[in-house]
Parts: structure tokens; C-alpha cells; sequence
């Protein structure tokens, strides 16, 4: 009959894998291997995409790892008949269920006889009075009652058709449709077989209704039929609906109706539904009843209840095994004697994880992820450092699981750069505190306030430092101003004492025509050293009376140095003092501006948790640890929110309303979209302080619209106020763009540079900062427009390391700049400087000559020479060969010896360069004898031939060049030989100079040869003034013949000359002598004694002469004894009679006898007797000792023979011996004799000569 219905043919076929259905609808001729590729692929698509999934549910395991003993002690606990309550006790997490669940798993018979009980409260978002989180508490009847409804909705209730609790359950439409197709089909059959005739009118009407459409009777009779089927369908649906709808909720009895059992109103849950339970037990196959977080309900009265109740259903004898009860609770929920009174057999239950172990745990998911092809950006450090605050197996899934969804959502699905690890970290947050986490979503809560206690304690410190650095400027002021004052009164003492204090200088005159007044030289940017040139000077001053005078000053460099010296080290010391003090500011104004700039992590690092953070955020010790760690930064927002960019922010807004409100901001408040902020703010507001932004700022200058409100804000920015000088210096250090903001200052600002350089708070390396980026960014037609007062160009010449400052900056926009402010270097660094800009400055003379600037000049030429600078400075130079700087030198030579070559340790330059520096000085300038004479003087120099000196300039400079030999001779700097006397001598003859010369190198100009002196030189040489001793020890070296004068010479070089025979003796000669200088005379004979001797008879004799000669050292004796024998009877002398006794020579008797007269004492006579008693005969010897009776008592007696003694000397022995040979005595003795000394009462020895005077008949 459904043959016609059936032509076309429809295959559906479902395939359910996890969320897709695939439907395939064959129509006509598609294949069935078609299908099946078709089905496979999409299978194969679903197995990869499950490969790839990270996620891992949060219920227990039923494959626990190292759980063998648990499950054999559980099972072996479950079989035991005795056994009934059994306990897994552990900490919560410790894996409790996964044991329970693997259990299950493995035995299935177990697994069809058992019931898993849930019982567990939670935290609620409230705290209690100590602030502890407050849990939902449940009620002992809601517990049990619980426990009731998961035990009787886990049977199917056909299982248990008794019991009071019947629970709704669905009802099947297509089952009711079933019925209702049966019962018509029933009554269809019905009515065919007794009603026939009524069946066929029904059909009849059928065929013929359908007739009506051309269908034919089957088609009409099929159609009716699926009609029917179809109606009855849709009853059946309708009767589910209905039943469902409608319920009864409210049953109202008569008011005094009262429904109550008094007896059991105050019974348990348990014993009211005794009979329930135990019907419940009776009818369903359940022995194990596994009861699990029962004390998270921390009512330990319901294990009590149920103990009770495990008791009853194992005594009822209906029910006829053994029910188990098994508790999976913490191990401190009993005391340890209830615990094993409790349970029959208690299995203790080791944690899987735990803090010491969760990072490794971690770790292992990560690598999981890896082996999937899914790679985080976590280290190892970082897990192994957060991981000791998760303790629970949950809790670390589940916050695997919500990273994963965080970082798709918000990392991948947004495409921002973030960090996996700080996004952990918030996750684990999040898990850990859910409230805290919640709030923070909110903007508030204990996070929020860690970044707003960040904020508040960097302004609480940078507002301690601007208050610092505003009493270090104001100090700084206040030194700055009383040096100055101090350098002034030192400059009134200076000048007071260059006129003796007599006054008070208004001027100091150089000359008649250039003078230096008071007033300037007492201004502070008076340079001193203009004043050191200066010699002999006039002081015009004020006196104490009011009149006006003058005074020169001979000793002005003396008083002026000393001065000097005193202000420059005044100034040194202060300069110091302000560079330390600058340097705090600095430091200061860097420790603001870094610290704005500073993390949370790195405050609380440098800082201190509680420092930083208030305590309610001190409290929290994990997030401490995170930020303390830098896991949650200030970008934490980023993680936690989607990121919609229609609409400014929330801080955007607080900033725009800050501007009109003209409320200060912090400048590095943080702004998002910047661009919206600068279209809600009007130009007039750009010329506000509240304004400044450091985000705003940079968005300005990255942008070329806006010019109108980016000028503005320059213009503000250079109102040379303290605030926006100190925004400028803060923002310049961050920004991208410092050079188009410091070419809009340098454009808008004429006074930047004197601001910057003026500023005494400002330190050098700042103010080097500043240079480098005008020099690089601005334009030099700018720059000198800048350069008020010389204050850049000053700034750039005082500092010798300001070209190594530069050197990142193009070389020619240096050498442009030095050529347009003309800068003159006096000191410069050269390391690391470009040799192009080196050469420029120093082949362009953009320097001044001085020590420092020479050493660089050679140190860039040729470093290996610079040891030769400190002494030979300018024989390095010319060796070095470097001509702009030679040239140099020589177009300012005056300055260039002055203060170079006159250096202390300049002393070993070559006698060449010497002698070129002083011809170059004398040509250039002939009346600069002075600093030739210093140069001659400074220099250790010896000039081999004189003449090299200056010996080439003709008579007009003779002056100048006698000058300086007569200094080299003084000074003994030039070789010393005859030839350089000569070369003196020829052009001056002979000066003072000269002779002082000769006469101090005397002795070695004695020992040299002379080969070059002639005789005009020598007779000049004896007349002149010449020290004697001098004269002496040369005349040898001369080539004399003389026949000069007597009266020409002095005396003592005629002395000299009679010494050393110069002068020939002859009687002419002796009698010029002695007409000029007579007491020469005996000289004159005494050094030509054989001449003399020849014709001493022909120049008379007299006392006087012949006693000079005879007591001269000079005379030898055979020549004294000629002259004592000839001349000494007739001019006999006193001093010649007692010379007689001091020489050995042989005299007649008459001259013993002359000289005996001539001497006055006994003992003198004794001595002349004695000396002399060779030549006497006895009557000579009578004659003395009559004479000498009280030295020989008895010796002059000769009247009789008798004995005479005398003391026993050698002389006497030689006496006795005389006067024995001539017959005076006729024998003598030696006897030694008793000597009684009357006067002391002693006796003594004596030795004696006893001797026998001989008888002379008369």
C-alpha cells in the first residue's frame, strides 16, 4: 500500500562525536564509499583537535598512580564481615575520591553494589567578626535529608514502588503515541470484524473524498492512515505538556485543621524515615555506602547519626548482607581514640600533591602541552617560585584550565603582547583569592590598593626630594652669592695693598692711554689674568683725605700673584663645595625622575614591603610575593579585561577633567588614547601647568596635526619657569622624540642655553646632555643667535673634555659651530675625538698657545714624544715637525717663552733652538732683551761657540747682543776655552764682564792651551783690573814680552810678574822698580838670586833690605851665607841676630860677635853660644860665660883648676865637648847627683856633667 509513497528514498545517517552531527542524505545515485571518506575525515579532524586540548577535568581519577596498597587495603577492608565502617583518612586534596573512583573501576561487581554520597558547604562572600571567611551552615536535618535524596534518586523509582518519595519522571511522548497508534489500530481491527458495513462506508468516503483530488482509493486509504498516525502523534505531545504544566500548589484545609504527629516532631530526619531506609536497603542490591566530604560540614554529629544508622540496617535481620559504610574525611575530624573506636579499619591516605611537590606537578602539564605542539612562555624558575602556594591538586587543574581560556581569550583572541607568566600569576590569584580577584575586576580591592599605595608613596618621596633639592638650590644661592663676596673683598685687599693702604684705587693705568678701572676689575666676570701681564704699572686712588693721587707700583706681580693665588684657590675650594652640592641635586632630581618612573617590584625591592605597601595589602602574603616578585606588574588590567578601543578610558577621562579643574597629575599618569584626549581639550588649556603629561607630550611631537596646541605647550615649556623646567628635564630622559623637541625650544625659547648653563642646580653632565642635543638638532645660525654673552662659547672653551662630550656628533656640525661662536680652546681632551675636527682646531689656530694645548697638538702628531714637552718644549716641537703649530709659536713668540719655555722643569732645550728663539725674539723685537736674559738664565744650555749666539747681527744690535754673551758668561753657559774670549774680546775687548768671566773660571782656563792670544791681547789683559790670583794662574797662557811700564801695572800683578821672572832683572829694571814700588825691590832680588848674586855690588845694601832678604823663605842659604858674610858685620840687625838662630848656615866670628851684641837676654846669648860654639876658641868662651856668669857660675874662673858642673844636656854634652877639643877644660864627667830641696824638705836625683876648669896662668 506505501509502495507509491516510498518512490523516493531518504538515508539519514547521525554520527555523534562530542558536539558535531553529521547528517548525509543519499538522493538518487551518490555512492556509499563517498560516504564513507566523507565520515572518516571528519572523524580524523575531531581525534587531532581532542590531541590538542589542554584542559583536564576537575573530578577525581579512576587511575590513580601508586595506589596499589590503598586499593588492596580497601578491598581487603570491603570483604572483612567484621568490618563496617571504614575510613580513608587524609587532607583535603590528598586524592581520597580517585581512589574510591579507581576502586570502583576496577571492581565491577563492587562498583554495582555501591552508593556515593556528597555532602559539602562553601566559603559565602562575607567575613565573620575576626574577619575569617564565613561558610554556609547547614542544619543537622538538612544534612540528613541530603544524605536521604541522593540515596533514594540514585534507584530508579519502578525499583522501589513502595516508598513514600515519589519523584517525578519522564514521561515518553513517542511511548504515548505507541499506545494510542495500538489502541486505534485495535479499534480498527475491531470494527472490521464486527462492524464490516460501517468499516467500508469509512473507506468509501475515504476514496471518494480523495477522489475529489485524483488520487486513487490506496493512495487515499495510505494518506488517511498517516493522517491519523500523524494526530495521534501530536495528542501524545500535547499530553506530556499538559501534565508537566500544571501542578498543585496550595491545599487549603479549614482553618481549625491541624495536621500533626506529636510524636515525632522532634525526631531526626534519619529516625522518621527509618522504615524508608531500611525498605530502601531491602529492595535494592547497594552494600557499600561511600560517604565522601562529610567533614567539610565541620558537624562531627553527623558521622555519630550515621554510624548509628550503618548499626541498624547490619542488626535487621530483613536485610541479609553486610552493609558497609565508607568515610573519605580529613584525619583530624576524631580525636586518635574515637577515631579507632569510630571506624573498624581506618586506610591513611598520603597527599598527592603538596607545595613541596605542586611545581613538579606543574611542570609535567606544561610538558604535556609541549608533546601536543602547544608551547607557553613559562620557565622553569617561575613555576618552581610560585608553585609552593598551591597545595591542592583542584586548585592547580583548574588553574591550568582557566589559563588556558584566559591566555586564548584575552592574549590570542586580542592579539596583545602579554606575559604567560604574568597572566599565571593573576590566575593563580584568582583561585586563591576569588574575592580579592572579583574586586579587583571591579577597580577596588586589595590589588587596586597595592598600585594606589605605589602611587602614593612615590609622591609622598618625590615631594620629600623637591623639598630637599629646593633647600640645596637655596643653599646653593646663598653660597654662590657670599663667594662672590668673598672674591670681591679678597680683589679690595689686593688693590688696597698695591698703594699701601693709602688709599682707595679707582684705576690701574698700563700706560697713559690703556687703564683698567676699579669698577671692572671688581665685577665678577672680570677675568684676573688680564692683569698678569702687567709690570710696572699706575695706581690712581682715592686718599683718606678725599684727594686724588697716584702711585707707581714697581712690585705690582708680587702683590698681584699673591692675591691671585689666594682667589684662585678660594674659587677652587668653592668650585668643589658647588660641585657637591650640584651633585646632590642631581642625584636628587635623577632619584625623582627614575623614581616615577619605577615599578612596583623594584619600590618594594629597594624599599620594603611595609614601607611601601599599606597593611591591609602587607596582610596579603601571596600577593606581596607576587609583586614583591614582579609576577603582577602595573599592566595587570591588560590581563583580566577585554581591550575595546571605541571609547576613551576611565583615566583618560579623570585626566581631562583634571585640565578643567586645573588639578595637578602626576606627570606620568597614564593615558590610553591619547589622540581623543587632545580633541576634548580646547587650545586654551594647552597653556596650562595641569596639562603637562609626559603620554600627552610625546603624542604631540610624534604627530604633525595638533600644530597649534603642540605650540602652545612649547611656549609653555619655555616660560623659564621652575615647573616646566622641570617637567622638560624629567620628560627628556624618556621620549623617542628629542630632537624635535629641543629644535621647538631652541625655536621658542631665545635664553635656553643661559637658562641652562646659569642654573646653578644644573650639573656638568647635564649641561653636556643639553649641548649635544642643541649641537646635533639646531641649526649654528641658531646656536649663535643662543650664544648671549659668549655664555655657550665660554662654556665650551672651559671644558677640556667637551670635545670627547661631542664626539657622537657629526663632525662637521662641530667644526661649523666652533667656526661661528669662534671658540679658542685652552684645554682639550683629544682620546676618542675625531682627527677631523683635532685638525681643524689645531691647524686653524682655534686655540690658544699654551702648555696644555702644545702637549695635545703633540700627543695627536706623535704621542712617543710628549716626555721631551716637560723640558725640552720647543726642540720637541721643531723635531716634530708640525708647522701650523711651529708657525704659531713663532707669530707669538713673546707669549710662547714667557710662559712655556720659562717653565720650572723647561731647562734641557737644545743650544741650537736656544740660540734660534733668541734671534727670532731680538729681530722681532729688539727692546725684549729682558725675557732673553730669562731664557739665557732659565735654560741649561752651553753654548760651544759664542758667536753662535746672536754673533750674525751687525753693529746696530751690538748692544742687545753684548747683553746676552755678558749673561752667558755670568752665567757660565757658554764653553769654556780661549776661543770664546777671543770671539768676546774682538768685539768688546775687554769688558768687567769678561774679566769676571776669566777670573772665575780661572783654574781651567789655566790648564787649557792658548793658541788663539796674542801679545796685544796679553798687555791689555796684565793692565786690566783682573783679580791677582787670576792674573797669576793665566799669565802662563800668554804670549808676552814685557815691555810695559812699571807705573802701567798695578802693584800686585808686578809682584806676580817679579814671582813668575816676567820681568828680566838688571839694574835698570831694579831701579824702575824701586823708584815705583821700592818695597818690591827685595822681591825682585829674591826671585832672580843668581842674577843678583852677579851684581849685588853694584846695588847698594842697606838694614832694611838685607834683613827682608835674609828672613825670606826664598833666599837659599848658600846665598844668605854670602850675604851675612859680606853685608852682615856692617847692617846687623836684631831680627838678622835672632834669625842666625833659626838657620843653619856658616858665619865668621865676627859676624858671632856683631850678632852678640845685637841680642839683649842671657838665654838668647846661651842659645847663639851653643849653636854657634864650633867657631869659638877658649878665649871666646871666657869672654861669653863672663857674660852668662848666672848660667855658668864657675865656668869663667880660670885662675885656678876646679871643678864647675852643668846640667846634662845634649848641648851641654856638645859644649863640654868644644871646650875640652880647646883646652878650656882638661876632662868632664857625667855624675848623678842627690838634690835636697831646703824649701820643701825632699830630696831627689839629678844628672850632672862635672867638669875641671884648667888653670890659665895670667
Amino acid at each position: 500500500m506505501l509502495s507509491n509513497v516510498l518512490r523516493l528514498f531518504h538515508f539519514v545517517i547521525y554520527i555523534f562525536h562530542d558536539t558535531i552531527v553529521l547528517r548525509v542524505k543519499f538522493e538518487g545515485g551518490i555512492s556509499t564509499i563517498a560516504l564513507l571518506e566523507k565520515i572518516r575525515e571528519v572523524i580524523n579532524k575531531r581525534i587531532q583537535e581532542k590531541k590538542k586540548n589542554e584542559f583536564t577535568d576537575l573530578a577525581p581519577i579512576d587511575d590513580i598512580e601508586n595506589g596499589a596498597e590503598y586499593l588492596k587495603a580497601l578491598h581487603w577492608a570491603i570483604k572483612k564481615e567484621k568490618v563496617k565502617n571504614i575510613a580513608l583518612a587524609g587532607p583535603y586534596g590528598a586524592g581520597k575520591s580517585s581512589i574510591i573512583d579507581t576502586y570502583l573501576k576496577k571492581h565491577r561487581i563492587t562498583r554495582r553494589k555501591a552508593l556515593r554520597v556528597s555532602m559539602a558547604t562553601f566559603v559565602e562572600n562575607k567575613t565573620d567578626k575576626n574577619g575569617n571567611p564565613k561558610k554556609i551552615s547547614l542544619e543537622q536535618d538538612e544534612i540528613e535529608l541530603g544524605i536521604l535524596k541522593q540515596l533514594f534518586y540514585k534507584v530508579n523509582y519502578k525499583k522501589i514502588p513502595q516508598s513514600r518519595y515519589r519523584k517525578l519522571h519522564k514521561i515518553n511522548w513517542k511511548r504515548v503515541w505507541g499506545y494510542l497508534v495500538l489502541i486505534f489500530f485495535v479499534f480498527g481491527i475491531v470494527e472490521f470484524i464486527f462492524f464490516p458495513d460501517t468499516f467500508q462506508v469509512i473507506m468509501k468516503k475515504i476514496e471518494v473524498a480523495g477522489g475529489k483530488f485524483g488520487l486513487k482509493g490506496m493512495v487515499s486509504n495510505s494518506i488517511f492512515l498517516a493522517f491519523c498516525v500523524e494526530i495521534l502523534a501530536i495528542i501524545a505531545r500535547t499530553y506530556r505538556l499538559v501534565l508537566f504544566r500544571f501542578k498543585v500548589n496550595e491545599v487549603k484545609l479549614p482553618a481549625e485543621t491541624v495536621l500533626k504527629n506529636s510524636e515525632t516532631a522532634a525526631e531526626t530526619i534519619f529516625n522518621k524515615n527509618m522504615d524508608e531506609i531500611v525498605y530502601f536497603f531491602e529492595e535494592t542490591k547497594y552494600r557499600i555506602v561511600f560517604f565522601e566530604d562529610l567533614d567539610r560540614l565541620e558537624d562531627p554529629s553527623i558521622f555519630i547519626h550515621l554510624r548509628e544508622l550503618n548499626t541498624l540496617l547490619n542488626n535487621y535481620d530483613g536485610i541479609k548482607r553486610r552493609i558497609v559504610f565508607v568515610y573519605a574525611i580529613r584525619d583530624d575530624i576524631f580525636t586518635d581514640t574515637d577515631r579507632t573506636k569510630f571506624f573498624e579499619f581506618i586506610i591513611p591516605v598520603i597527599p598527592i600533591i603538596n607545595s613541596t611537590n605542586s611545581g613538579e606537578i606543574f611542570l609535567q602539564k606544561l610538558e604535556e602541552s609541549e608533546k601536543k605542539g602547544i608551547f607557553h612562555e613559562i620557565s622553569q624558575e617561575f613555576i618552581l617560585d610560585v608553585s609552593p602556594y598551591v597545595e591542592d591538586m583542584r586548585i592547580l587543574q583548574n588553574i591550568y584550565n582557566e589559563f588556558v581560556v584566559y591566555k586564548e581569550t584575552i592574549r590570542t583572541d586580542q592579539e596583545l603582547k602579554l606575559s604567560d607568566e604574568t597572566m599565571m600569576a593573576l590566575i593563580i590569584f584568582k583561585n586563591l583569592y576569588p574575592r580579592e580577584f572579583a574586586e579587583l575586576q571591579m577597580e577596588r580591592g586589595v590589588v587596586k590598593q597595592a598600585f594606589e599605595d605605589k602611587q602614593r608613596y612615590i609622591s609622598e618621596q618625590c615631594m620629600q626630594w623637591r623639598n630637599e633639592i629646593d633647600e640645596f638650590t637655596q643653599k646653593l644661592e646663598k653660597y654662590h652669592d657670599d663667594c662672590l663676596e668673598q672674591v670681591k673683598e679678597l680683589k679690595t685687599a689686593m688693590l688696597g695693598a698695591m698703594v699701601d693702604w693709602q688709599g682707595i684705587p679707582y684705576s690701574i693705568k698700563k700706560n697713559s692711554w690703556d687703564k683698567y678701572p676699579v669698577s671692572k676689575i671688581m665685577g665678577d666676570s672680570f677675568e684676573l689674568l688680564q692683569l698678569a701681564e702687567l709690570q710696572d704699572v699706575k695706581i690712581e686712588y682715592y686718599t683718606w683725605n678725599s684727594y686724588q693721587s697716584e702711585k707707581s707700583v714697581n712690585n705690582f706681580q708680587e702683590v698681584f700673584k699673591r692675591y691671585y693665588e689666594r682667589i684662585k684657590n678660594f674659587q677652587f675650594v668653592q668650585e668643589k663645595g658647588v660641585s657637591s652640592i650640584k651633585g646632590e641635586i642631581e642625584d636628587l632630581k635623577k632619584n625623582a625622575h627614575e623614581l616615577s618612573g619605577w615599578s612596583l617590584k623594584k619600590l618594594i625591592e629597594e624599599f620594603g614591603v611595609h614601607n611601601v605597601l599599606s597593611e591591609k595589602v602587607a596582610e596579603n602574603k601571596l600577593l606581596v610575593f607576587l609583586l614583591r616578585r614582579g609576577y603582577i606588574d602595573e599592566k595587570y588590567a591588560n590581563y583580566i579585561n577585554y581591550f575595546k578601543g571605541t571609547s576613551i578610558t576611565k583615566e583618560d577621562m579623570n585626566y581631562i577633567l583634571a585640565v578643567k579643574n586645573m588639578e595637578k597629575l602626576p606627570y606620568n599618569y597614564n593615558l590610553t588614547k591619547v589622540g581623543m584626549v587632545i580633541q576634548r581639550l580646547q587650545p586654551y588649556e594647552f597653556e596650562q601647568k595641569s596639562i603637562f603629561n609626559f603620554i600627552l607630550l610625546e603624542y604631540l611631537l610624534s604627530e604633525e596635526n595638533e600644530n597649534e596646541k603642540r605650540m602652545i605647550l612649547i611656549d609653555q615649556l619655555s616660560d623659564r619657569t621652575v615647573e616646566s623646567w622641570e617637567f622638560i628635564d624629567e620628560f627628556i630622559e624618556q621620549t623617542q622624540y628629542k630632537e624635535r623637541l629641543i629644535q621647538l625650544l631652541a625655536m621658542r625659547w631665545p635664553d635656553m642655553w643661559n637658562d641652562i648653563v646659569q642654573n646653578i642646580s644644573i650639573t656638568y653632565e647635564r649641561k653636556i646632555f643639553y649641548l649635544q642635543l642643541l649641537i646635533d638638532n639646531v641649526d649654528t645660525k641658531r646656536l649663535f643667535e643662543l650664544n648671549d654673552n659668549n655664555k655657550m662659547s665660554g662654556f665650551i672653551e672651559e671644558n677640556p673634555d667637551i670635545l670627547q662630550q661631542l664626539s657622537s656628533i657629526q663632525d662637521q656640525k662641530v667644526i661649523s659651530l666652533i667656526e661661528r661662536l669662534g671658540i679658542i680652546f685652552t684645554n682639550v681632551s683629544i682620546e676618542n675625538v675625531s682627527e677631523e675636527v683635532l685638525r681643524y682646531v689645531f691647524e686653524n689656530q682655534y686655540y690658544e698657545l699654551n702648555d696644555t694645548m702644545i702637549r695635545r697638538i703633540v700627543e695627536f702628531e706623535n704621542d712617543t714624544m710628549l716626555s721631551g714637552l716637560d723640558t725640552r718644549n720647543y726642540t720637541t716641537i721643531i723635531s716634530l715637525g708640525y708647522e701650523p703649530l711651529i708657525k704659531y709659536i713663532q707669530e707669538n713668540l713673546k707669549q710662547y717663552v714667557k710662559e712655556i719655555i720659562l717653565a720650572p722643569n723647561n731647562t734641557k732645550e737644545d743650544v741650537e733652538q736656544v740660540m734660534d728663539l733668541l734671534e727670532r725674539m731680538l729681530e722681532n723685537d729688539p727692546e725684549e732683551t729682558k725675557i732673553c736674559l730669562e731664557l739665557v738664565n732659565h735654560e741649561e744650555i752651553c753654548v760651544d761657540d759664542i758667536s753662535e749666539c746672536c754673533g750674525k747681527f751687525d753693529s746696530d744690535f751690538d748692544k742687545d747682543v753684548k747683553i746676552l754673551w755678558d749673561e752667558l758668561l755670568d752665567k757660565e753657559k757658554v764653553s769654556l776655552k780661549w776661543e770664546n774670549i777671543k770671539c768676546y774680546w774682538d768685539r768688546y775687548k775687554i769688558t768687567q764682564e769678561l774679566l769676571q768671566y776669566i777670573e772665575t773660571n780661572s783654574d781651567q782656563l789655566a790648564c787649557l792651551k792658548n793658541q788663539c792670544l796674542k801679545k796685544e791681547f796679553a798687555e791689555e789683559f796684565i793692565t786690566s783690573a783682573i783679580d791677582d790670583s787670576a792674573f797669576e794662574k793665566l799669565l802662563p797662557q800668554l804670549e808676552l814680552e814685557f815691555d810695559i811700564p812699571i807705573e802701567t801695572v798695578e802693584k800686585q800683578k808686578v809682584e806676580i810678574l817679579i814671582k813668575k821672572k816676567y820681568i828680566p832683572f838688571d839694574i835698570k829694571k831694579y831701579d824702575e822698580i824701586k823708584e815705583v814700588y821700592p818695597d818690591l825691590c827685595p822681591d825682585f832680588i829674591l826671585y832672580n838670586q843668581a842674577e843678583y848674586m852677579e851684581v849685588m855690588e853694584k846695588i847698594p845694601m842697606g838694614e832694611t833690605l838685607l834683613e827682608t832678604l835674609l828672613l825670606s823663605s826664598v833666599l837659599n842659604s848658600s846665598n844668605a851665607e854670602v850675604l851675612l858674610n859680606v853685608f852682615g858685620e856692617n847692617y846687623m840687625t836684631t831680627h838678622i841676630a835672632q834669625y842666625l838662630l833659626q838657620i843653619d848656615v856658616k858665619i865668621s866670628i865676627s859676624v858671632f860677635n856683631t850678632a852678640w851684641t845685637y841680642l839683649l837676654t842671657d838665654e838668647i846669648k846661651n842659645r847663639l853660644m851653643l849653636k854657634y860654639c864650633s867657631i869659638l876658641n877658649a878665649p871666646d868662651f871666657e869672654e861669653c860665660f863672663s857674660e852668662l856668669s848666672k848660667i855658668y857660675p864657675k865656668f869663667g874662673d880660670r885662675s885656678k883648676r876646679h871643678n864647675a858642673e852643668m846640667a846634662n844636656t845634649n848641648e851641654n854634652k856638645k859644649l863640654a865637648d868644644r871646650l875640652k877639643e880647646v883646652g878650656y877644660i882638661t876632662s868632664y864627667t857625667e855624675q848623678e847627683k842627690d838634690d835636697f830641696d831646703p824649701v820643701k824638705g825632699t830630696g831627689d836625683k839629678k844628672n850632672i856633667i862635672s867638669c875641671w876648669i884648667k888653670m890659665v896662668k895670667m
